[in-house]
């Protein structure tokens, strides 16, 4: 059902890169290509040890998406001898993950560099210096600069013209280095009030309950969250809640995905986990949204931020026609307005695009595609799942 025919293992294109760069031994061979890529590292100056490019290319380990791998990512890209746009291209096309946090002054220093045409060696003297000046920055804020949203803050440096504007930038703006992303917390915040079920919800579901009565049409209107909706625009009952308060993240999830992930392999298969077991591409299970991450996304990856933030996104864009009675202000779902509004809330967050290549994205691109988006995607989830479909 899932198209994945551009999904590549990392080496792939790292490999096709080295090509560009004057890789002419086997494409197939560990040793050759690790040596051709370390060489390059020694003349950048930039750390790095065979062994971990012999796993690049092996296959046997993709960089991950945690801070660690995230600086090596960027470090691979100054050895490369990228420009800015190559870089954010290869983080959203062949890493997978967001390009620059800058609200991490590494990362910021990174971005600054990349888009001036400096080196490894000159970020690592500009980062020192901007590090000296966080440390000696003074703790009260009063007469400081606003904190700057993230994507406003790289649109900032990317349009800095001198080492001693970005550190200047740095020293008017030091609060903006110390908090998360202020974009993505603002626009989850808006996606699950509008998708999730409500306190009043739960206290109108408990009043029916008790009194046994079904809900007229005002009733319906009454409730806030999406997935409330959408479960009573087919369920006349309470029977298969299953005891879980509708305001909940679990009733959420149940709904969103149409089967109680957690609850399923608890009853059906004990001792397997979705993350383990379900037949998805590794980088899709990988921090695949579940109720942990929702309760404290703040420290979530910002891969995994990214796969919630595309969840919601893909559901309430396709369940608001259905379930909300007065759709005047509810243009028509379509696939291109789908896509087209999904990289336009991922831009505004400063997230890559949807894209093929990216084995989570596929899910909800192939799901889009068809007459019935959301019952498309529930039919992927519960084939992933299903022990007795093997």
């Amino acid at each position: 059902m899932i198209n994945t025919d551009r999904i590549q293992p990392f080496y792939i294109p790292l490999t096709d890169i080295l090509r560009d760069r004057g890789y002419t031994e086997d494409d197939q061979d560990v040793n050759a290509r690790a040596a051709f890529l370390l060489d390059m590292y020694q003349k950048a100056q930039v750390p790095i040890s065979r062994n971990t490019l012999k796993d690049w290319f092996s296959g046997r380990r993709r960089p991950l998406f945690e801070n660690p791998s995230r600086q090596k990512m960027h470090e691979l890209c100054f050895v490369l001898e990228f420009s800015y746009d190559q870089v954010r291209d290869f983080f959203d096309r062949i890493y997978l993950c967001r390009s620059f946090n800058c609200r991490d002054i590494r990362e910021a220093v990174y971005c600054y560099c990349f888009s001036k045409g400096r080196n490894y060696a000159h970020a690592l003297s500009l980062l020192k210096q901007a590090e000296k000046i966080l440390e000696d920055a003074p703790t009260a804020s009063q007469g400081r600069a606003p904190i700057r949203f993230t994507n406003a803050m790289e649109e900032d440096i990317i349009h800095l013209h001198s080492d001693q504007e970005f550190l200047h930038y740095v020293a008017d703006n030091p609060e903006s280095f110390c908090e998360y992303n202020q974009t993505i917390k603002r626009e989850m915040d808006y996606l699950l009030e509008r998708i999730q079920g409500t306190r009043e919800d739960e206290e109108l579901v408990n009043l029916h309950r008790k009194t046994g009565a079904g809900f007229s049409g005002s009733d319906y209107e009454k409730f806030h969250g999406l997935v409330v909706r959408e479960y009573f625009l087919y369920n006349d009952t309470f029977h298969d809640l299953k005891g879980l308060n509708v305001s909940s993240t679990d009733f959420m999830l149940a709904q969103i995905f149409g089967i109680d992930l957690p609850g399923y392999y608890k009853t059906e298969a004990p001792g397997r986990s979705f993350s383990k077991n379900a037949r998805l591409h590794d980088l899709a299970k990988l921090n695949f949204p579940n109720k942990y991450k929702f309760s404290d996304f703040i420290k979530t990856s910002f891969d995994g931020v990214r796969k919630m933030f595309v969840l919601l996104h893909f559901y309430m864009y396709f369940v608001s026609e259905k379930v909300m009675k007065d759709r005047t202000h509810i243009p028509p779902a379509t696939y291109t307005g789908y896509v087209d509004d999904a990289n336009d809330q991922l831009a505004t967050c400063n997230y890559g695009p949807l894209y093929e290549g990216n084995p989570y994205d596929v899910i909800f691109l192939e799901s889009a595609k068809t007459d019935q988006p959301l019952d498309t995607f529930r039919d992927i989830i519960w084939d992933a799942v299903d022990v007795d479909g093997e």
